[in-house]
């Protein structure tokens, strides 16, 4: 178990920079996904198909929440792979 957190800590250290970047350019997008979809509800334009296709299942806020988590997600899943071997 141990050696796994050591090598996602090693891997957390080699793509810094990356995780960085990334982070940085989907919050950037996350909040202009949710700035767009509050200024549609307040000029009150009845767009209510523009908002749903923003929040529904397959929306873009709802994608692009779930990618600031794919890297945890990952290295869970890498722990719970090599903790069963």
């Amino acid at each position: 178990m141990n050696d796994a957190i050591n090598e996602i800590k090693e891997l957390l250290k080699l793509f810094r920079i990356e995780r960085i970047i990334y982070v940085t350019i989907s919050v950037t997008a996350f909040i202009s996904l949710i700035s767009c979809a509050i200024f549609i509800l307040y000029r009150n334009t009845n767009s209510y198909p523009a908002i749903l296709g923003l929040f529904c299942t397959g929306g873009g806020v709802g994608y692009s929440a779930g990618r600031l988590l794919k890297m945890w997600s990952d290295a869970i899943e890498y722990i719970t792979k090599n903790s069963r071997k």
